[in-house]
């Protein structure tokens, strides 16, 4: 009987201290604590796996900070022994452009980050590895450099986008960035040299353009801030592959491209300059852009006048 008692007490107890104010304290706080440390947890975890750190398409750069310019060299790269000389290089090929695309101070980036490569296929793996699209860092004005090649075209290339904006007129955007890499060059002689049977009237360029023969640049594709999307898009990623022919095609010597190279340092002679063309840079094709050049004249008689200035060099 007295066990019964003692029993029924206790379950009385319980009872009170469940429906009691201070029993739903402590479990409230038990659960609190028990929450806190779930959530402290997680954090530490989402600290481990995401702390900041360096950004894995930088990894393995030795990184050469300047006024003008940020060098990026693979730390095992024999050109690092020639960088100072390399910098000094870049400094004076880009005042030469600034100039002769009439840019001011203003108008260029404050910063120009250059990644240096050893060979075109380093060069490829790279651009694959900051076109990606789970790349974390960012460069608003890069160029690629190839070792012995020279800086001139992709300088090129970062000025007319931040000093003139992006073109559409891709014939003409290839033509400018050749006669600007050589603007002592005899276009309109190599032109003249050529067997006549290569030499294309303006329609033609017009076709060549609108079916592609003027290749898209790297820069234009994948690392410029006008590339579409990265190596995920199909465009990309045939850019990504066409590398090494786009590289060559660069180097070589492109007759549509050295016309269209005559065509930009014939508009120079006759128009006094570049001013005009980057007064109506931008929108349009090659054929809208060259309209607006000088609309007082008829394309077919801009294409008489080019063509005897190549017949008269």
């Amino acid at each position: 009987m007295r066990k019964r008692e003692e029993h029924q007490a206790r379950r009385l107890s319980l009872s009170f201290m469940r429906r009691a104010p201070g029993g739903n304290l402590l479990v409230w706080l038990a659960a609190g604590v028990a929450a806190g440390g779930v959530a402290v947890g997680l954090l530490l975890v989402l600290q481990l796996l995401f702390q900041p750190g360096p950004a894995p398409e930088t990894a393995g750069y030795e990184i050469l900070e300047g006024e003008r310019f940020r060098l990026w060299y693979m730390e095992t790269s024999l050109a690092l022994a020639d960088r100072e000389a390399f910098e000094a290089e870049l400094g004076r090929q880009l005042e030469e452009v600034r100039l002769l695309l009439l840019l001011s101070e203003e108008e260029i980036p404050d910063r120009i980050d250059v990644f240096v490569h050893d060979s075109v296929a380093q060069m490829q793996a790279d651009v694959q590895r900051r076109a990606s699209f789970v790349r974390t860092e960012l460069h608003d004005a890069a160029i690629d450099v190839v070792v012995g090649d020279s800086p001139r075209s992709p300088l090129a290339e970062v000025l007319l986008y931040y000093g003139w904006g992006e073109s559409f007129a891709q014939a003409i955007y290839v033509g400018l960035l050749r006669y600007v890499t050589e603007p002592d060059a005899p276009f309109l002689l190599t032109v003249k040299a050529a067997p006549h049977r290569l030499r294309h009237s303006l329609d033609d360029l017009f076709y060549l353009e609108e079916t592609g023969r003027f290749r898209a640049t790297v820069y234009q594709q994948l690392t410029g801030p006008m590339a579409p999307a990265g190596v995920t898009s199909f465009l990309g990623t045939r850019s990504l592959l066409t590398m090494p022919e786009s590289i060559s095609a660069i180097r070589t010597d492109d007759f549509p491209v050295i016309e269209m190279a005559s065509l930009i340092q014939y508009l120079e002679m006759t128009l006094g300059g570049l001013d005009r063309l980057k007064e109506i840079w931008g929108p349009g094709g090659c054929a809208a852009v060259l309209e607006q050049c000088d609309p007082a004249r008829e394309l077919a008689d801009l294409e008489a006048d080019w063509h005897r200035a190549i017949d008269d060099s």
